[in-house]
């Protein structure tokens, strides 16, 4: 019976062990707090690099990178983006899955795994299944004797499959939320948003706030553009004559040896001819590359691509380079509360009637008293009109049958604004308008038409 229980306590004692030695690198630890103390582990995400040597083939390379996981095949094969969440699970895979198991002769022309942090290394030797579906594995570690173990075929044949199952599946990989510019280009039209200070604005074609909503669902619809196939070869793809180009850049601020520096990430979509005879799908090229500004220049940080990819052209269809798409449909962006003077010029007229906000009270410009209850409360309605309602359709022309009615010049806490306001004659009927000189916004809807109609009954 003693001999039997000091085979058991050796077998308990081998698993243990094992697993000890695999968390150092992976970061998992036996539950049984007390039974084995050892260093604490590291996290699986404390991984920098991966290494995987397969028996003929090239070595492959996984490397975090300030763009990500960036993978090369062979020394000096191109850059290539990975999945940071399926290097992970195959790791999380590969530390469940090995079994301690009694001495055994090293594997022959194994599948040797390499896996290191910036305090240590482990290396796993997988070596091909048996018949029984088990594979013979040995792990080395710093500092350790080599330790026999076995792992399933499956896990194997997992990290025997190089790259191919920890290829991103959509085209922007990494991106996030925090995009600074958004560039689409389709033709000889180009649409181009930028945001400063947390505000969007349109850059080009025009110069216009542009709807912090609206640019949102752009970019969430880049971010689930979806990569259907990697092709070998691109003879066809026809991306020396691109139908459209798509950039987005990133700023983040970071800090290198105690300086801070801005670095910005730019991914370059080129999308080229169609991929299948149904028009499906379009073959197109996505790259990344990270730089950063220095008081000796730009430099380099990270980059991988340019990638030949296929993706799917319904992906597509919500990408448009009209700015009225996302341009901000309140003449005025800041909330009514927050306008400090409002002057009224009607049509025809050099000087108007001019109003300020003191201490929540309106109080006329040139005399200082009080106006009158009826013309606080227009005064009221017409700032919310303008600052907290959305017009119906925004253009970038003055609409045709527009007829002037007043020129609003408004001071809030964000700056001023000069306002042309009218009344648009349809076949339907009269809509008004207001214009900046850039955008002419239109409006349907009683509350419109009732405070163009006080502002056209002060020239009486």
């Amino acid at each position: 019976m003693l001999g039997r229980a000091l085979l058991i306590s050796l077998a308990v004692n081998l698993v243990l062990g094992a697993a000890i030695l695999l968390s150092i690198v992976l970061g998992s630890r036996p539950q049984q707090a007390g039974i084995v103390e050892g260093p604490p582990p590291l996290r699986l995400e404390a991984l920098r690099l991966v290494r995987v040597e397969r028996p003929g083939a090239e070595p492959l390379t996984a490397e975090r990178t300030p763009l990500g996981w960036v993978g090369r095949r062979g020394e000096d094969g191109p850059a290539m983006v990975l999945d940071a969440d399926r290097i992970l699970a195959s790791c999380r895979l590969l530390r469940d899955g090995l079994r301690a198991a009694e001495s055994q002769d090293e594997p022959t022309d194994p599948l040797r795994i390499e896996l290191s942090t910036e305090t240590g290394a482990a290396l796993i030797e997988l070596g091909e299944p048996g018949l029984g579906g088990v594979a013979p594995a040995r792990l080395v570690m710093d500092d350790h004797e080599p330790m026999a173990m076995t792992a399933s075929a499956e896990l194997y044949r997992l990290w025997a499959g190089g790259f191919d199952g920890w290829r991103p599946r959509t085209v922007f990989a990494g991106m996030g939320e925090n995009a600074s510019r958004l560039t689409l280009g389709v033709g000889q039209t180009k649409l181009a948003v930028a945001r400063s200070a947390g505000r969007w604005g349109i850059t080009d074609p025009v110069s216009a706030p542009a709807d912090a909503d609206a640019v949102r669902a752009v970019l969430a619809s880049l971010a689930s553009m979806r990569v259907l196939a990697r092709p070998e070869s691109g003879a066809r793809a026809g991306l020396d004559r691109p139908v459209a180009e798509l950039t987005v850049e990133q700023d983040a601020r970071v800090t290198v040896g105690g300086e801070v520096r801005v670095e910005t990430t730019r991914w370059s979509l080129t999308i080229g001819a169609q991929s299948d005879i149904d028009g499906e799908a379009r073959f197109a090229s996505i790259s990344a590359r990270r730089v950063a500004r220095t008081p000796q220049g730009t430099v380099e940080v990270a980059s991988w691509g340019p990638e030949l990819i296929e993706i799917a052209s319904d992906d597509l269809r919500g990408i448009s380079t009209d700015p009225s798409g996302v341009v901000a449909r309140r003449a005025v962006q800041e909330p009514s509360a927050d306008v400090r003077v409002i002057e009224i010029v009607l049509s025809g007229s050099e000087s108007g009637d001019a109003y300020r906000r003191e201490l929540g009270r309106w109080r006329s410009g040139s005399a200082g008293g009080s106006p009158s209850a009826e013309t606080v409360r227009w005064l009221d309605r017409t700032l919310a009109w303008i600052c907290d309602r959305s017009a119906d359709e925004a253009v970038f022309f003055v609409p045709d049958g527009w007829r002037d009615i007043a020129t609003l010049r408004v001071r809030g806490a964000q700056g001023s604004h000069t306002l042309f306001v009218g009344a648009i004659d349809l076949p339907s009927g009269v809509v008004v308008g207001i214009g900046d000189g850039t955008v002419w916004r239109v409006y349907t809807g009683e509350d419109a038409a009732q405070v163009t109609g006080w502002l056209a009954s002060r020239a009486g």
